[in-house]
């Protein structure tokens, strides 16, 4: 029997460990970054073009918080509109980086348009495309190659880059309204209304453009934002607003998973799913707790299981301090981890982190699963007038058996269910936010489509 009892613990604690190397965070211990490197060096196409432009957004970032380091981004920047063939979204790059540089210099923003036409002049038929599909895609299947699952592999590609362009976006939609409004005063209204089409149509071809939801939501909200001054139809701000309102309200009702289960903010409909995992793999931390207890029992007690005893146990005693601890614990687990959510939340958050401590719901079922063992042992010597650490020596080692026994099935169980969660997060943000346009906004895109700013 105890041969047995420890091979179904060394299984268990196995299939424990490889479920715990799967998920999101743990799975990135022993990522090879540099291969990643690697591949994204070999990119081609639409995703070296989507690379170049996420690293011209990076630039900008990096000068609005070190602005001593503007002229070499600058240069840096210069270099990569040598990269871009079919989007010219590079020289808009370009034209924030200089505002910010004017801006930084405290030049008057009716100087800034000689210093950025020639940028942004000729770019009336011109493609703003980010081409962050292709790049997450791309991204997607590397980090496949190098051992991640879909839906981690997915969540960190947008993690790395979803946010990317929100910065640039921000900054240039402001500044160029600023700008068409100095050319106003200044008399230049054919050039003020070239910048304001410019923003139109920069915001209309992120809105309709597949990429990381958040990109498409700012874009649609600087739109709405703007739509007197860009002369967005009525009809279209409107459906606008509904598409964004829709999809604020849908991520407000997904709980925000822990750290270990996701990367950064970016919720996505698939993180629905994680309640369901979290509740699982705190049963399975709970009674690998109480697990623990009874091994640490059994340890204790082996020496008087050994010894011939006075009294034999009778079936009905073994059958009861077999399967009555085990039952209690698993009861117990239930119920605490269904009414403490909030707990189970903030101790996977600690099982993912250095300095939160750490977890504590193995440590409750284990003392939990020690008490139940005890108990009803203690319970069952006092019914039998049997030796009471006998006793409870065998209600410790079947307590053992039986919990590596559920122990077993919890991992299975919680493999399947985070499969399921894996398969959720590798859906592709267009299928939701189309779905959600088809349910709130059915001629947003169509509408989109047809109006040419």
């Amino acid at each position: 029997m105890l041969l047995l009892t420890c091979g179904l613990t060394a299984i268990a604690w196995g299939q424990a460990r490889s479920l715990w190397r799967e998920l999101p965070s743990p799975s990135l211990a022993d990522f090879d970054w540099q291969a990643l490197r690697d591949a994204r060096s070999g990119l081609k196409g639409p995703a070296q073009e989507g690379w170049v432009l996420v690293i011209l957004s990076d630039h900008l970032t990096r000068a609005l918080h070190e602005p001593d380091r503007i002229p070499d981004l600058l240069n840096d920047a210069r270099a990569g509109l040598t990269r871009l063939r079919s989007s010219q979204l590079g020289r808009l790059q370009m034209a924030a980086l200089v505002m910010l540089q004017l801006e930084r210099g405290e030049e008057p923003v009716d100087t800034w348009w000689s210093h950025i036409a020639p940028y942004l002049t000729g770019l009336d038929a011109a493609s703003f495309a980010h081409r962050q599909a292709a790049f997450l895609e791309a991204e997607i299947e590397n980090y496949e190659r190098l051992g991640l699952s879909g839906g981690t592999a997915r969540s960190l590609a947008i993690h790395g880059m979803g946010g990317a362009h929100a910065p640039f976006l921000q900054f240039f939609s402001t500044h160029i309204l600023n700008v068409a409004a100095a050319l106003d005063s200044a008399g230049d209204a054919s050039s003020a209304t070239y910048c304001r089409r410019l923003l139109a149509r920069l915001l209309r071809e992120w809105v309709l453009e597949d990429g990381a939801a958040s990109t498409r939501m700012l874009a649609t909200a600087l739109l709405v934002d703007n739509a007197k001054t860009l002369a967005v139809p009525d009809r279209l701000v409107g459906e606008a607003r509904a598409w964004r309102v829709a999809y604020r309200t849908d991520a407000k009702r997904i709980p925000g998973p822990p750290s270990l289960l996701r990367f950064g903010e970016h919720l996505t409909p698939g993180h629905a799913l994680a309640p369901a995992l979290m509740q699982r793999l705190a049963l399975l931390g709970w009674c690998g707790g109480g697990l623990l207890g009874a091994v640490l029992l059994a340890l204790g007690t082996t020496a008087f299981c050994l010894k011939p005893a006075a009294t034999s146990e009778s079936f009905q005693l073994r059958a009861a301090i077999t399967l009555a601890p085990t039952l209690a614990i698993v009861v117990a687990g239930i119920t605490v981890i269904a009414m403490s959510p909030d707990w189970v939340h903030d101790d996977l958050r600690r099982a993912d982190a250095d300095d939160l401590g750490q977890p504590t719901v193995p440590y409750v079922g284990g003392v939990i699963g020690a008490v139940c063992v005890l108990a009803i042992s203690g319970a069952g010597t006092l019914l039998a007038r049997c030796s009471a650490l006998r006793t409870i020596c065998w209600g410790a080692l079947s307590s053992w058996l039986a919990l590596a026994v559920v122990c077993l099935a919890l991992v299975i169980s919680s493999h399947a269910q985070w499969r399921r969660y894996d398969r959720a997060l590798a859906e592709p943000a267009s299928t939701h936010l189309k779905r959600l346009a088809d349910d709130h906004a059915p001629h947003l895109l169509e509408d989109l489509r047809a109006w040419q700013p």
